[in-house]
């Protein structure tokens, strides 16, 4: 083995720790495929509107986050939909597989969760998304900076509704994976090539 890759900073922070080796800092394989002929040609899942609620099965069911998340979708007219996994609190829970939950994705109004891989999902479905920091907001952080999209994480409940409703995402982020797709797909490839053995030749 010639390269190591890491797809966050916390991760080659450990991997230098533990081996004294030095791993690149490549993209998510989420964000590098993009899934652009699967989303292209999608249709809606349901025929309302929801928000998306994102997060594993023992999180996000404390009653004061519950309250406040159902509060909002109430005043936005919106039922509340978490796919993958089961919270009772929930308006529907629906099982998916990955090309499915990428369809719920790209129709929700906005997105709710505290996990990576729904973070990942909602920069390529582009949604209004709000990131509650927890115990992996070190990995959560460091994906929500390379995109600068930083001002969507938040470590207090309270503050998660506007994160929602300022816009941000849809004025800005086509642009911002324009540059940092770019910038990542560079340094992919280039991992790529220094660690296939045998090859003289790398084609993109």
């Amino acid at each position: 083995m010639k390269g190591l890759g890491m797809r966050d900073r916390n991760s080659r922070e450990i991997t230098a720790a533990l081996t004294g080796r030095s791993a690149e800092e490549v993209c998510d394989p989420v964000i590098l495929y993009g899934f652009k002929d699967e989303l292209k040609d999608m249709e809606r899942p349901v025929d309302y509107r929801y928000m998306l609620v994102y997060a594993y099965d023992k999180r996000m069911n404390e009653d004061d986050e519950v309250s406040k998340i159902r509060a909002y979708a109430k005043s936005k007219g919106l039922r509340i939909v978490s796919p993958g996994f089961f919270h009772k609190w929930a308006d529907c829970n629906v099982s998916v597989d990955p090309i499915g939950l990428l369809r719920y994705f790209k129709f929700a109004d906005c997105i709710v969760t505290d996990t990576f891989h729904c973070s990942v999902m909602s920069i390529i479905t582009h949604r209004e998304f709000a990131v509650i920091l927890r115990d992996n907001s070190n990995k959560l952080f460091n994906i929500l900076e390379e995109y600068a999209l930083e001002d969507r994480s938040c470590r207090v409940m309270w503050r998660w509704r506007q994160y929602l409703t300022n816009g941000l995402i849809m004025a800005g982020l086509t642009q911002k994976l324009g540059a940092a797709g770019m910038q990542v797909w560079i340094i992919c490839a280039e991992g790529s090539k220094n660690s296939t053995e045998g090859d003289n030749e790398y084609k993109r």
